[in-house]
Formats: structure tokens, sequence, C-alpha cells
């Protein structure tokens, strides 16, 4: 994870750059931008050496702004996401 956070913040920083001229635009830009990327971050530090040999299939759907995803893996373990 250590590794992964400076990336995260030059990229939440940059996304705030973009909106320099509306302040409050910049500051919603830059922490969505540090929300999304976390919890992807605190998966990629989770995995262990099984999960590169299990086949997983992950389904998402996405209608009027909501979002639902459905991951299936050979261990017959299904987990909502």
């Amino acid at each position: 994870i250590a590794r992964l956070e400076r990336p995260i913040v030059r990229f939440s920083v940059a996304c705030l750059d973009m909106f320099l001229d509306d302040r409050e635009l910049a500051v919603v830009a830059g922490r969505t931008a540090l929300l999304q990327l976390q919890p992807l971050a605190y998966k990629a530090a989770c995995l262990i050496e099984e999960d590169y040999n299990i086949r997983v299939a992950v389904i998402q759907l996405t209608s009027a702004g909501r979002s639902w995803a459905c991951m299936r893996s050979e261990k017959k373990r299904d987990s909502h996401l």
C-alpha cells in the first residue's frame, strides 16, 4: 500500500488542479479521486498468492446511477462487492 500511496495522492492533486477556478469543485474532484482509488489499493494489498491461481468472474451492472457487482470464483464462494 505504501508504494501506491504516493501515486494515488498525486492523482488526487492532479484532479484538484484541473478545477483551480472553482475551489469547491476542485475539492470534490480531488476527494472523489482519492475515495475511488483507496478501496482498489486496499484490495490489491490484500491479495495472496492463491488469488492469482483462481479463475474469477466479476459482473458489474450500472443503471440509473446505481451500480451492483457480483463475484463468483472456482471456490464456489459468492461475494457481493
